[in-house]
């Protein structure tokens, strides 16, 4: 354990002394607005704990400064860059599966969602509609399991 390097004990350390500096900050602030003889305005103090929560989450690295849906477009652009498609492929294929299901014809329908799969790529039907997502492939390409290597399934223990 040599290369051990406590994270667990920073974060903790970093997080109770981050929300120590908030409860402060807040008390201030309403000292502030009780010498004002105003009452503090619950919005206003929501926004002074969020710039902090914050500033204390990009201090600490874990704070991004790029949208859920600029994340997700990236990871798609990788996913295509290692299935070696493009997006159209990826859409062609997805209506064939949509006219496969359509025409009841299961087995192709299986055939394209694990061909790509294989390749690292996820299609979810949402009833008529269907979306894709990048996944992690399988290492057994023949992997009898169709859901992405991604997904996590948690055992209880008894």
């Amino acid at each position: 354990m040599a290369d051990d390097l406590h994270v667990a004990e920073i974060l903790n350390g970093a997080l109770k002394g981050s929300l120590t500096f908030i409860n402060s900050s807040l008390g201030s602030l309403k000292k502030k607005q009780k010498q004002q003889k105003k009452q503090p305005s619950p919005i206003q103090s929501l926004i002074e704990v969020e710039k902090e929560v914050k500033k204390i989450l990009d201090d600490l690295g874990l704070l991004s400064p790029k949208t859920c849906s600029e994340v997700l477009q990236e990871l798609k652009e990788k996913a295509l860059i290692r299935a070696g498609m493009k997006e159209e492929d990826v859409l062609l294929m997805i209506e064939e599966r949509a006219k496969a299901r359509k025409e009841r014809n299961f087995e192709r329908s299986d055939q394209i969602r694990d061909q790509l799969h294989a390749k690292g790529i996820y299609p979810e039907d949402e009833g008529a509609v269907t979306t894709w997502w990048p996944c992690v492939p399988p290492e057994d390409p023949k992997s009898e399991d169709p859901m992405c290597t991604s997904t996590h399934t948690v055992q209880s223990v008894s």
